[in-house]
């Protein structure tokens, strides 16, 4: 977990962010489906944007 893209230090602890998740995980079980991708696709965007879209790239490339 303490790892992250481009060498970026990490403002988080990695105690932090299993607490963040434990606190998302239990609020994903009181979410929408809708409202539960739509966060997951939010995350989704931070990585690819972080990564330079590189996944997009290897999808058209194979297409």
């Amino acid at each position: 977990m303490g790892q992250s893209f481009h060498n970026r230090p990490a403002d988080f602890t990695d105690a932090e962010v299993e607490s963040l998740r434990l606190k998302l995980l239990d609020a994903a079980g009181r979410m929408t489906e809708d409202q539960v991708l739509k966060l997951a696709d939010s995350l989704h965007e931070v990585m690819r944007r972080r990564r330079g879209s590189r996944s997009f790239q290897r999808v058209e490339m194979k297409l």
